[in-house]
């Protein structure tokens, strides 16, 4: 177990990784959020304190890349298509075929404000695969599209049920 405060946590994953988009704000919203274990967590004084190894593990799993040790390579959108247009340019993949993905809900993201956060391993093998594959998606995409359906009914059910008791 290593513990150690939010900010040697961000020291040590920048340390690994110089680009990473990882910064305080990002862990402590995480932490807030509950994607990173909160038993893990703990106070040392002022400072908010975690196990290095833990979080490493929880930004994996967050990701979708479990079993990984390794510190993920987090990038904004802008960010994760400059590294991949530079170390990966045989995949052709445009900052728009990025925002695409993630607004399609098939790569991975948080989002904390307006800043959206990915993974660059998500453009490796094995998990590049199933960015583009469309059975791997369809009856993922088809159970959201019921999701939503249903919900939307239920609201309109709610709605209805207002104005009949008000009339």
């Amino acid at each position: 177990m290593k513990i150690k405060s939010i900010f040697a946590i961000v020291a040590s994953i920048s340390e690994v990784d110089r680009h990473t988009a990882v910064n305080p704000g990002l862990v402590k919203t995480l932490i807030k959020d509950k994607k990173i274990r909160s038993h893990q967590i703990g106070k040392k004084g002022k400072k908010t304190v975690a196990d290095f190894e833990q979080v490493i593990e929880d930004l994996n799993v967050l990701w979708g890349f479990n079993g990984n040790s390794s510190v993920p390579r987090i990038r904004s959108i802008r960010n994760a298509y400059l590294d991949l247009k530079e170390v990966q340019p045989e995949l052709g993949i445009s900052e728009e075929t990025i925002r695409f993905l993630v607004k399609k809900n098939r790569l991975t993201n948080v989002k904390i404000g307006n800043r959206i956060y990915i993974a660059l391993e998500s453009f490796e093998s094995p998990y590049v695969d199933r960015l583009f594959d469309e059975e791997y998606w369809r009856g993922k995409d088809e159970e959201k599209e019921r999701i939503a359906q249903a919900k939307a009914k239920e609201a309109a059910d709610r709605v209805r049920q207002k104005y009949s008791k008000t009339k």
